[in-house]
């Protein structure tokens, strides 16, 4: 048995879900929350949602997007996303994340061949995590909820235990692995992530970081953060061929 376990995100990293957030979030946002919806869709929607994309740590994160798009509000980087975040409040943002996931709930019933469509797998990973996925210490941390996960890898014939999935809501990542550790006979921990502030505040030498270059990152936090260290498509296909 390896002592080292590997943590590795979903959505941006093994998955490209841009698409499926976005009809989650735009049904969340005009349906449930305003209970209004528009008589047409902007073309410029995927483009401006695809630019805050980088931003997202949760689900009630993709409605605020929606918010953000359409007031206009335009935001440039994680502190001020962080400070829309502030201005909506814990009571909004907990209603969207509702909202979120009553939407996801809503496509998964009425179209559920459609919602598995919107999910692509990088293709790069799709056969190396087909034979990754039954290595004991490849583990699946996301803030997507576990059913979901699970569901998405089975329409592409990958397929993990569920007990080696795991939901972090929005709860530290790093205290995540931290905690798992000390339960486990793991003695030390690899996490690839594509949001950095899953990766900055890590100061465990027994837990490695990876920002995944091919996810929805912002190319600024290659400058802002030159310690972190990255991962390009060859190189996550090496960990996962030698985990």
């Amino acid at each position: 048995m390896s002592s080292t376990v590997i943590f590795i995100d979903f959505d941006g990293v093994i998955c490209n879900s841009a698409d499926e957030c976005l009809v989650s979030s735009w049904i969340g946002y005009y349906r449930y929350h305003l209970k209004t919806e528009p008589s047409h869709v902007s073309v410029s929607l995927r483009t401006r949602f695809m630019r805050y994309r980088p931003f997202i740590r949760s689900g009630d994160d993709y409605l605020l997007i929606q918010e953000l798009i359409d007031h206009g509000t335009e935001i440039k980087d994680n502190k001020q996303f962080d400070i829309q975040r502030g201005l909506a409040g814990r009571e909004k943002m907990n209603a969207y994340k509702n909202y979120f996931y009553k939407a996801r709930d809503y496509l998964l019933k009425t179209d559920h061949a459609y919602w598995l469509e919107l999910h692509t797998i990088f293709p790069f990973l799709t056969e190396p995590l087909k034979k990754a996925s039954k290595k004991e210490n490849i583990h699946i941390l996301s803030t997507k909820k576990e059913k979901y996960i699970i569901e998405t890898l089975g329409y592409y014939s990958i397929n993990i235990s569920p007990e080696r999935v795991h939901y972090s809501s929005n709860s530290d990542k790093i205290f995540f692995i931290k905690s798992f550790l000390k339960a486990s006979a793991y003695t030390s921990a690899v996490l690839i992530d594509d949001q950095i502030d899953n990766l900055k505040e890590n100061t465990e030498s027994y837990i490695t970081t990876y920002l995944a270059l091919w996810g929805f990152i912002d190319k600024k936090w290659l400058i802002q953060y030159p310690s972190i260290k990255t991962l390009d498509r060859d190189e996550m296909v090496r960990l996962l061929t030698l985990a």
